[in-house]
């Protein structure tokens, strides 16, 4: 129920993974191959809206630049 309200509430959208956005993640396995499938659609989606990946994971910072989006960490060291 938390999660629908936030849904609900919060200026959060609901991204189809379309055959658009999975063409991006399997391009992205080249410069990234340590990503995940998952990380990769994150990555992806962020690219595709000119939007900013938010992550507490650092190693996501590492291949930014190589997929041409911006990171921002939430979580200090």
């Amino acid at each position: 129920e938390l999660a629908e309200d936030c849904i609900d509430n919060c200026a959060i959208a609901m991204v189809d993974l379309n055959q658009t956005v999975a063409r991006l993640v399997a391009h992205f396995h080249g410069p990234a191959p340590a990503l995940s499938l998952t990380d990769r659609s994150c990555f992806a989606v962020a690219r595709l809206f000119g939007a900013r990946a938010l992550t507490s994971d650092r190693v996501w910072a590492r291949y930014a630049g190589a997929l041409g989006v911006e990171v921002e960490l939430i979580r200090a060291a």
